[in-house]
């Protein structure tokens, strides 16, 4: 997956059972050692690093055999959305079926050091798929609407502010997507200049990825709504090609209270009037 080449093998010709989540122990030496297992130093919580691992390895062959082979790549657009979700929701549940001493964040503190190698594997694989799986729905999501644009249609990409904003703790792989998906709007806009494409951070609005984090909802929803109908005016043609804040204070020449500024290109307040 890491060289983008296909197996020797498919995967879906493979007919092997997985092995089982309870295997027998055996001995080694005076040690009692459960194949397959890693355990916590404390000795508490156990996990089958076998079958995660094998588990694992049959997502990777899912995010190239249904997203980045040849095969994938002529599939209509709704196959491979069907696809990109499929892929995407069995690593949603392998994270979930992680306990939580052997996760990224607290391996450090419970694992034994002879085994962190084999955990820190799994989790850098683990998010190599992630950053897959985040980059396929990016690019289907360019060239699934580039051939049904009408000419000059105007192309709002609406983003998140943690494109611009500097790094916060936890969110590496959700904030590099959004970065990435804002150049890939911006290459959108070079490669066509007869559109009109912009993308904006919509303001913060409780939603459900936000909802157990420590941004506190400050905007209406009304907020992005009307402000995607004036980008659409022609009062708003200078804003052509560029990232834009709705949250943005637009009549004091200053961003709105709590707002963090933005890092990257942005639009002077100045240069811009709402009547």
């Amino acid at each position: 997956m890491r060289q983008q080449q296909p197996s020797i093998q498919r995967d879906d010709d493979i007919d092997h059972i997985l092995p089982l989540a309870e295997v027998d122990s055996f001995q080694s030496g005076s040690t009692g050692i459960h194949s397959g297992q890693s355990t916590t130093a404390d000795g508490a919580v156990t996990m089958n690093y076998f079958l995660a691992r094998i588990q694992l390895a049959v997502i990777e062959g899912g995010v190239y055999d249904y997203l980045y082979s040849t095969r994938s790549q002529k599939r209509t657009p709704d196959d491979r959305a069907k696809a990109l979700d499929s892929v995407a929701c069995a690593l949603e549940q392998w994270k979930a079926s992680v306990p939580p001493e052997f996760s990224a964040a607290t391996a450090s503190q419970t694992v034994p050091l002879h085994l962190l190698p084999f955990i820190s594997f799994l989790h850098s694989t683990s998010f190599m798929c992630a950053a897959l799986i985040n980059q396929a729905h990016a690019w289907n999501a360019k060239w699934s609407i580039l051939p049904h644009l009408a000419p000059k249609a105007k192309v709002f990409d609406v983003s998140s502010g943690i494109a611009h904003i500097g790094p916060l703790p936890g969110v590496w792989a959700y904030a590099a997507t959004k970065a990435a998906n804002t150049k890939l709007f911006q290459y959108l806009q070079a490669e066509n200049p007869e559109l009109h494409v912009i993308s904006i951070q919509p303001g913060v609005i409780l939603t459900e990825i936000n909802a157990n984090t420590y941004f506190e909802n400050q905007d209406d929803t009304n907020l992005p709504g009307h402000f995607q109908v004036w980008l659409a005016s022609p009062e708003a043609e200078f804003l052509k090609g560029k990232f834009v804040w709705a949250n943005w204070d637009l009549t004091r020449d200053r961003p709105l209270p709590n707002a963090q500024r933005p890092t990257l290109a942005l639009a002077s307040p100045s240069q811009i009037r709402l009547s």
